[in-house]
């Protein structure tokens, strides 16, 4: 008898690890998937320089304007 006991807690043991490990995979393909979207959107000239825009990069012959709320220097 205590070897099926035995038996059994192994069986829900491993079973409760596969759901985990089930788990932990559709995870790792939803991050793979992104990651792969991502890479396809980085070979794009225009997304790449929207990210670098959003960094606050200007084109050299650019004119960067400042706008702050009044009362506040753009130092602040």
């Amino acid at each position: 008898m205590l070897l099926i006991t035995l038996e059994v807690q192994r069986n829900v043991q491993l079973r409760n690890q596969i759901a985990q490990a089930e788990v932990r995979l559709v995870q790792l393909e939803r991050r793979n998937q992104k990651l792969i979207e991502e890479l396809q959107l980085a070979a794009d000239p225009r997304y790449r320089e929207g990210l670098v825009r959003q960094m606050g990069y200007v084109h050299k012959d650019e004119l960067l304007l400042l706008n702050t709320p009044a009362g506040r220097s753009p130092s602040n």
